[in-house]
């Protein structure tokens, strides 16, 4: 059976490594990939354990709807709590799924600004806080891409974009390289 997605920073394995990399004050790139996995893999969870699709619908346009979805929620019902709260009616699909997902960062952001705060490491809650505000800023196209796509095929498969500077563009350069003398450039 599946983990009951929560928004409680204690239970989510997930984004308890978001937090670690804020005490470790690593670099920002460091934390916005650990973000943006923790969403992107909360959503997928979310996506199993209650309709998504029909609680966003509800919340933006079918009001009368929205009470029986929600208790029908047992697994994730925070979350369908989350989006009965920050979903306002009017709203068009895209900006609902943003605004939703935008919720669930800044609650896992807020408890990771209480908690991350270290004196005997020399990490301020200012420290937290400016790192917090790099991350989100870096951490809003993730958001802004994942609620297009959920927004264009709700049922569709969402994946962790690759690290920006990895992938297939490296290759030609590195093989240009020799293993045994670095000093040495193989012939293309």
């Amino acid at each position: 059976m599946a983990e009951n997605e929560s928004l409680d920073l204690g239970k989510m394995t997930r984004w308890r490594r978001v937090l670690q990399s804020f005490e470790r004050n690593g670099p920002t790139s460091e934390t916005v990939r650990a973000a943006q996995r923790a969403l992107y893999q909360t959503t997928k969870s979310v996506r199993k354990q209650i309709p998504l699709d029909d609680l966003i619908e509800a919340a933006r346009s079918d009001r009368s709807r929205r009470p029986e979805l929600v208790r029908r929620c047992r697994l994730g019902r925070q979350h369908a709590e989350l989006i009965q709260r920050c979903v306002r009616p009017g709203m068009d699909r895209l900006t609902a799924y943003a605004v939703y997902l935008q919720a669930v960062g800044d609650r896992f952001f807020d408890q990771i600004a209480v908690a991350a705060p270290c004196p005997d490491k020399g990490l301020t809650p200012y420290d937290v806080h400016v790192h917090r505000v790099e991350v989100q800023n870096q951490l809003r196209p993730d958001i802004d891409r994942l609620a297009k796509r959920l927004s264009e095929d709700p049922a569709g498969d969402i994946r962790v974009p690759p690290r920006k500077g990895a992938g297939a563009d490296e290759t030609p350069e590195v093989l240009n390289f020799s293993l045994l003398d670095p000093a040495r450039r193989r012939r293309a």
